[in-house]
């Protein structure tokens, strides 16, 4: 979603990109700093709005105090409770953390005082093409961290917009005029694609690197900026033990591809109907390559399971 709200903002609002300040902020601490009233609050308020009250709020918010209550650790033999925030690790973390957001979200994107053109969260990373000026800037920072007294927000801009600024596994830059983005990766990242001779099935390994391509591709705005990244990134496969004709071949495929199709319209759903008709139990088996016949052999025996009236139905 981010990388298309940056086209529609190149889109919609040309005007205004020589201006920007390219900006980042951080929530610090997110998940132990959401106030537990703060968090099952905004979970009732957007539970009441659905459509369909089954499973009802009271025991979806039963279950979520549940875990927020309940979150033992141990360090140097002593037990502790965690009495607010989430953990990370539990299913429900992350998107309990997003929906607790979301009010501080509303209130910052509907504040008339501070025109805010382009507010993109990820959990607690955040991106704002700025459009009124440094001053303007330090005091809205200093008004967004006196929104909640446990909810704080570090900030970072781009003092060059043509150097840019990292935003997740994205550098945002400004170049003609436009907003533009390019692949991003730490210097720690050291590009451990899993080994091609991993016991894995063939179509893992082999799916891995086209996967890669379109990543970079729908990423990267300047074509020179994907062939760039194309070309090392075809390295650091052969490094893990893959062909390089393979490689070559498999991000060759991506070139044509159209970006904004790969981008697509996050607000834009898709109703997709289950192609299978009735119930159905899947047969889940651990992968080992001696296990290359298991189905063939289900499927030369499946008569068998309409001998049973129950099976076959």
């Amino acid at each position: 979603e981010f990388l298309y709200q940056i086209q529609k903002f190149n889109l919609t609002q040309p005007e205004k990109i020589n201006d920007i300040i390219l900006v980042s902020w951080d929530v610090v601490a997110m998940f132990p700093s959401i106030d537990n009233v703060m968090g099952l609050k905004a979970c009732h308020d957007l539970l009441e709005k659905r459509d369909v009250l089954f499973p009802s709020t009271t025991s979806i918010l039963e279950a979520t105090r549940i875990t927020l209550e309940n979150n033992i650790s141990y360090f140097n033999n002593v037990a502790f409770v965690q009495n607010n925030g989430t953990a990370m690790g539990p299913h429900n973390a992350c998107s309990y953390a997003d929906i607790a957001m979301h009010p501080i979200d509303h209130v910052i994107n509907n504040n008339k005082d501070f025109s805010i053109a382009l507010w993109c969260r990820f959990k607690d990373d955040i991106f704002c093409p700025w459009t009124m000026g440094l001053e303007k800037l330090q005091e809205f920072h200093a008004w967004i961290n006196s929104l909640h007294p446990k909810i704080k927000f570090t900030m970072n801009y781009a003092e060059d917009p043509q150097e840019g600024i990292e935003y997740l596994d994205t550098r945002v830059y400004i170049k003609n005029s436009f907003i533009h983005t390019t692949l991003y990766t730490k210097p720690s990242d050291t590009h451990a694609y899993l080994n091609p001779n991993s016991c894995h099935p063939k179509h893992v390994c082999s799916n891995i690197p086209q996967g890669v391509a379109k990543r970079i591709k729908r990423i990267c705005s300047e074509e020179s900026e994907y062939l760039k990244h194309k070309l090392s990134h075809i390295d650091h496969f052969v490094n893990r033990g893959y062909n390089r004709d393979f490689i070559t071949t498999e991000f060759d495929k991506c070139d044509d591809l159209d970006r904004l199709d790969l981008i697509g319209d996050p607000e834009i759903s898709f109703n997709v109907e289950s192609k299978e008709s009735g119930r159905r139990v899947p047969l889940v088996l651990d992968f080992h390559p001696s296990y290359a016949g298991a189905s063939r052999a289900v499927n030369k025996h499946k008569n068998l399971l309409d001998l049973d009236d129950s099976l076959r139905d």
